[in-house]
């Protein structure tokens, strides 16, 4: 018999301002989710805010529907949002996280 293989995890560092490393992560939160679904789920994800700041992630589930349309072809729609709210967001199968000030966060809603 084959003993299964042991799993490795690896800690990533992004660098650049909030909103960048935001984006990226969340960018490769999805793609892992694509590889291995359920991965990041009921996880609790740093995303490096300084303390006291009002930096900080909703995460909201929307259905399979609602997800498709926010997303839009090509993820135009994601971006139209994105450019309207100010706040980073993605999507995560039908789970969208917004990360960004409270003000962007809430518009984002």
């Amino acid at each position: 018999e084959e003993e299964p293989k042991e799993e490795v995890l690896r800690r990533l560092a992004f660098f650049g301002d909030l909103p960048a490393r935001a984006l990226i992560q969340l960018r490769f939160m999805s793609l892992v989710e694509t590889k291995r679904p359920g991965f990041f789920t009921g996880q609790t994800v740093s995303w490096g805010a300084t303390e006291g700041s009002d930096w900080d992630v909703d995460v909201m589930e929307l259905s399979s529907d609602l997800a498709a349309q926010c997303i839009g072809q090509k993820g135009s729609m994601r971006n139209k949002l994105r450019a309207a709210t100010g706040a980073t967001l993605d999507f995560i199968d039908s789970t969208v996280y917004v990360v960004g000030p409270a003000a962007q966060r809430r518009l984002a809603r």
